[in-house]
């Protein structure tokens, strides 16, 4: 069978709790076979440790054991601020087809046109510390393979590192098969193997599942563990080193002859500065907050504004708006509205603060708020106060990579909560970061300073020193030519890389960042917000030859049919969207969308319709099982994608994202979303359309036709001959 498989991803950092199982599940996700139980059957596990930084491999194996074909959408969370670098899938038990990297313009477009050619399509993409394969089809009796690889770091805890593998899984399912029996648990076989490497010698390894096995031996360090079960927890590695420095630097040579040095930090001791710090500290003063959490909420800035030498700014934020206030306010301000984040845009760049202190029940935050913030006020540390009972890893994950966070339930005492958050004001008055001998300040590439960070550099000699934001010395090192390098692995180059996209990350996103970090990605095989894999087989490249190259098929389309046909196209697609929105309309009508707390009426999920407000993503398919539609409408284009603009039940609408709306024909998306941005008083940045794939992709330009005419003898000759 001819496969492909076409993956993309963005990278943003992630976090671990080893309170996860079932990790790296495959579940069905066509709808006529929800129940079908795909089962792990193997999983194994290779990972390699240098000084703490950790290369990962993943193979897993699915086996459907039904009669029926499905869709199946694998999930897996990955340790802190890990990323994908290496992608195979495997749909006919024979081979394994490895993706390469790409813009990811190109990778999403390419993808879009292969997948509606109803082919063997696969796709991986990484949100947070999350990765989502969508493999199809998973055939009858057949076997399914997966395998990634991804970087990550230990962390530390107190005197030991720590290295989570979140490789925990379950095969026993609740679903019912297709007689209404409870399917049987099945097996899965398990093995892993894990060499670490430290320079500073590993003492007293030890494993929280007593089956690892664990062989020691001076640095080297390695570990073992196979089984055959239905049940496995993720389990975790520690280790203390034989050098309880608090910088350890290792000079790391690859095969290529490049000398690199890995720099890890652990433990720093802040002195207690001398001078007084400005913090700004942004309530999120929205519904979600609830009377409980705003009551915690004025204890947290009561704690920070007594604490001596400390300015408070308080920034209320509610209902996509974010405007000062005095601490004195905030026990009169009413919390309301929505729980939207837009308002961070409008914070002011300007500004000479210390650091940032969130305080909010996490409702809706997402990575790219924080790390907006983390550049407005000049890298400088966020501190996320998170108002929660329970602990959540994709929270988590943005507090550690632009500064740090805490979770306080409703039981932490007031002493308690004075300590936690001294802590926190020590680290944004201190704000320490690594000076290079050229004065040059390098961010993390791993972890952080009030944990463990780790830096990779290429190697130079030359005093190295750990600083305040004042430039007050906390401490200083030596890297000397005398330090023997160890030679290691090619991959060890890749985390070089890394390095320099994680630096150009902390900067604002202008074009030409934007070009460096694309290239980076492209030159060390990597994910960015900018590049992702794409796999196509060579015979499968052949087939779809269009697709690859979308220009191929635009030298011999004449102007004039051209775009006769796309004219039709676009009529079709605008009796489709009417038809959608007619059904929209009856479906809104006959379900109840009203907030049980406000009672304001509103769209946010519509029910069983799954609408995500940020992408206009909806299941079409749910309008076809309550019958508001006769049948699943036929797309006028092979790209055609309908999504809602905004919210139904106010002044949404329904547009395709190849073909536009019906009511504004000719007007690209990106245009009509800037516009339902405007009139509702929105964030334009806030909605995440993939305007990219599709800008002009039906359009001519007339510039290109009148310099096609010129060539019109060739272009018969090829038609000719082909």
């Amino acid at each position: 069978m001819k496969k492909y498989a076409i993956i993309f991803f963005t990278l943003v950092f992630s976090s671990l709790s080893l309170i996860v199982t079932a990790n790296g599940i495959l579940t069905c996700g066509t709808q006529w076979s929800k129940s079908v139980p795909v089962h792990l059957v193997e999983r194994r596990v290779v990972a390699s440790s240098q000084n703490g930084i950790v290369l990962m491999e993943v193979e897993d194996t699915f086996y459907n054991p039904t009669q029926f074909r499905c869709e199946g959408v694998y999930k897996f969370k990955m340790p802190p601020g890990a990323f994908a670098a290496g992608f195979w899938i495997n749909t006919d038990e024979k081979e394994w087809v490895k993706g390469e990297i790409r813009e990811i313009a190109e990778a999403r477009k390419i993808y879009q046109t292969i997948t509606s050619r109803l082919t063997d399509p696969g796709i991986l993409e990484q949100k947070d510390d999350e990765i989502t394969v969508r493999v199809f089809p998973i055939e009858r009796e057949k076997k399914v393979g997966i395998r990634f690889r991804c970087f990550f770091s230990a962390y530390g805890d107190k005197e030991r590192l720590v290295i989570n593998f979140p490789i925990g899984f379950s095969t026993v399912s609740s679903a019912d098969d297709f007689e209404g029996r409870p399917p049987e648990p099945a097996k899965a076989k398990l093995s892993f193997a894990a060499t670490i490497f430290d320079a500073d010698v590993i003492v007293d390894a030890m494993a929280t599942d007593d089956l690892v096995k664990i062989k020691t031996e001076n640095k080297l360090c390695n570990l073992s563990y196979s089984a055959e079960t239905t049940l496995l927890n993720d389990f975790s590695i520690s280790y203390r080193t034989g050098r309880d420095e608090k910088v350890s630097v290792a000079t790391c040579l690859v095969p290529d002859g490049s000398k690199y040095s890995l720099i890890r930090v652990r433990n720093v001791e802040y002195a207690e500065p001398g001078r007084g710090c400005r913090i700004g500290i942004i309530v999120d003063a929205s519904g979600s907050m609830g009377y409980r959490n705003k009551e915690r909420a004025l204890k947290v800035v009561k704690a920070i504004s007594a604490m001596p030498q400390v300015k408070v700014e308080m920034y209320a934020a509610a209902d996509g708006d974010i405007k000062r206030i005095e601490p004195a306010d905030l026990e009169t301000t009413k919390f309301y509205g929505a729980t939207t984040w837009s308002g961070l845009e409008s914070f002011p760049a300007d500004n000479n603060l210390d650091g940032i202190v969130m305080i909010t029940d996490g409702d809706n935050l997402q990575s790219s708020h924080v790390k907006s913030l983390w550049r407005k006020i000049g890298c400088h540390p966020v501190h996320i106060i998170y108002l929660r009972s329970d602990y959540s890893r994709s929270l988590a994950v943005m507090a550690e990579n632009y500064g740090d966070g805490v979770f306080i339930d409703r039981n932490i005492s007031d002493d308690q909560l004075v300590v936690t958050l001294k802590k926190s004001v020590e680290m944004l008055k201190n704000n320490p970061f690594l000076s290079l001998p050229d004065d040059r300040r390098v961010l993390p590439l791993f972890g952080s300073l009030s944990d463990v960070a780790y830096y990779v550099q290429t190697f130079n000699v030359g005093k190295f020193n750990l600083k305040t934001a004042m430039g007050e010395d906390l401490l200083s090192f030596d890297v000397g030519e005398n330090i023997e390098p160890q030679k290691v692995s090619p991959w060890f180059a890749s985390i070089a890389g890394r390095q320099l996209i994680r630096q150009l990350e902390g900067n604002e996103q202008t074009s030409e960042v934007i070009k460096k970090i694309t290239e980076l990605g492209l030159r060390y095989g990597q994910t960015t917000d900018y590049t992702a894999f794409l796999a196509v087989p060579d015979e499968v490249a052949k087939t779809n030859s269009d697709a690859m190259n979308p220009a191929y098929l635009a030298m011999f389309a004449a102007p004039n049919f051209r775009k006769a046909r796309a004219q039709a196209r676009d009529k079709a697609c605008y009796a489709n969207q009417r038809v959608i929105l007619g059904a929209l309309e009856m479906f809104c009508m006959d379900n109840d969308f009203k907030d049980p707390i406000t009672g304001q009426v509103n769209t946010v999920g519509l029910g069983k319709l799954e609408h995500d407000l940020e992408t206009g993503l909806f299941n079409i398919k749910e309008l076809v099982d309550q019958r508001f539609l006769k049948a699943m409408p036929v797309p006028a284009d092979n790209d055609c994608d309908y999504r809602i603009i905004g919210d139904l039940m106010k002044n949404g609408y329904v547009a395709c994202m190849q073909h536009g709306c019906c009511d504004q024909p000719g007007v690209p998306v990106a245009e009509l979303v800037q516009k339902y941005c405007s009139e509702n008083n929105l964030d334009y940045d806030d909605f995440d359309f993939p305007y990219e794939v599709y800008s002009n992709s039906n359009l001519w330009s007339d510039s290109l036709e009148v310099k096609m005419q010129s060539y019109i003898l060739l272009r018969l000759f090829l038609i000719l001959m082909l």
